[in-house]
């Protein structure tokens, strides 16, 4: 298994921390572990289909893993997220703004 090891400096604190290579039965464990009960993602599958073909994608999902790891890069569609706001107030269709 191949470790990557990374360091850096934050605001003059020292940082360290190592990623480990994955394996197709931890992915798979994972996948299998999925909550059928919560929407799709930005790719449209359904989690459902998700876990029922958890064992057919466990393997080639942890190769695209193990890659990213040992490449120091990933896909830009993985940098994709869902914010949503929590408002604080009753109203949530007021916005106040400081000026």
């Amino acid at each position: 298994m191949t470790t990557k090891y990374v360091t850096g400096t934050i605001a003059g604190i020292s940082l360290s921390f190592d990623f480990h290579c994955t394996n197709s039965v931890q992915v798979e464990k994972l996948l299998k572990d999925v909550n059928e009960r919560r929407s799709t993602g930005h790719d449209m599958i359904l989690p459902r289909l998700i876990k029922a073909s958890a064992a057919a994608i466990a393997e080639p999902i942890a190769d695209i893993l193990n890659a990213s790891v040992a490449q120091g890069c990933y896909p830009s569609v993985w940098k994709m997220g869902q914010v949503t706001p929590l408002f604080k107030e009753s109203d949530e269709f007021k916005i106040k703004t400081k000026l």
